[in-house]
């Protein structure tokens, strides 16, 4: 069985691995849709392209929670609703949130500026990570964060779209030269010179392995500017039906592990090609192969809560 104690080193190498970067080609980097989707990437026919350059903004604040189906997601808490026939409990939940915008009742999107705060967002990127450090969680850190903070054109919204993940054009700068979110060498694989886009880790029936590292693939060339993947594994995530500036984002694992089938207790992908990541990534709204969010997808891993 896998050990997820090999995160543990990637501290102690990123510092030295980033030094000879110039002179290595990598093969790289360890999304959740919940709408329907024309060619590009919409909810429909209408015009997408971010508004609200000059409107009147208006500060908000948008909260996320994490359930597993009915029972609120915590590190004290055992599941039986996660997988079928087993007990689920979370070791770790982090991600990363990016190109958020808002969907008014015309379908038009406004695109969100997040706030700078030099920690948990920056660079028109946010974590949000809901492990707190105690019971089950006792191997990750005590800060929480489940809201993102910014500002959006003036009006009222109906829906959100947001991708989940570093941009490909941040995704391959060194951590340790960072501030805010992207210096979180735990989300990073220094030797993947690339972020982890999405982490979940548990135990399943106490002594087994729950482990989904979501990450771009396929990458190649120097980085940081050098460097291209080719598959994204980046989802998107669209909600419409309701006012994300007053009803919370829900992340439910019990709709993403739904499909999982456990083999020896373990459930293990690492965004490689493989029947566990295949599920774990269809659920999300992935096209394992391609890495692209899979057009005309509907799943209900992310939706608006009470």
């Amino acid at each position: 069985m896998r050990s997820t104690t090999v995160v543990l080193l990637v501290a102690l190498s990123t510092t030295a691995l980033w030094s000879c970067a110039e002179d290595d080609t990598t093969e790289a980097n360890d999304h959740a849709d919940a709408g329907i989707f024309d060619d590009a990437g919409h909810a429909d026919g209408n015009d997408h392209t971010p508004d609200g350059a000059g409107a009147d903004q208006q500060s908000v604040t948008l909260n996320f929670a994490a359930v597993v189906g009915t029972q609120p997601l915590d590190c004290e808490s055992t599941y039986s609703d996660a997988i079928a026939g087993t007990r689920f409990a979370l070791k770790d939940l982090r991600f990363y949130v990016s190109e958020i915008s808002l969907i008014d009742a015309a379908g038009n999107l406004h695109a969100m500026t997040l706030e700078e705060d030099n920690a948990w967002q920056g660079d028109g990127v946010a974590l949000l990570d809901f492990e707190d450090g105690t019971g089950s969680c006792s191997n990750a850190t005590p800060d929480t964060r489940t809201s993102i903070t910014g500002s959006v054109a003036a009006g009222e919204y109906t829906g959100i779209v947001f991708t989940i993940g570093v941009p490909e054009a941040l995704n391959h700068v060194n951590p340790v030269e960072q501030t805010g979110p992207l210096a979180n060498v735990a989300l990073h694989w220094s030797w993947m010179m690339g972020y982890k886009h999405f982490q979940l880790e548990g135990s399943l029936n106490e002594s087994g392995l729950v482990l989904l590292h979501l990450g771009s693939k396929g990458c190649s060339g120097n980085p940081p500017s050098d460097f291209a993947c080719s598959i994204s594994n980046r989802p998107r995530v669209e909600l419409v039906g309701a006012n994300p500036l007053s009803t919370p984002v829900v992340l439910d694992l019990a709709a993403l592990l739904a499909d999982s089938t456990p083999v020896d207790d373990e459930v293990f992908c690492m965004a490689e090609q493989s029947s566990a990541c295949e599920e774990l990534l269809g659920t999300l709204g992935l096209d394992m192969a391609s890495g692209d969010p899979i057009s005309d997808s509907e799943t209900l891993v992310f939706r608006f809560g009470e």
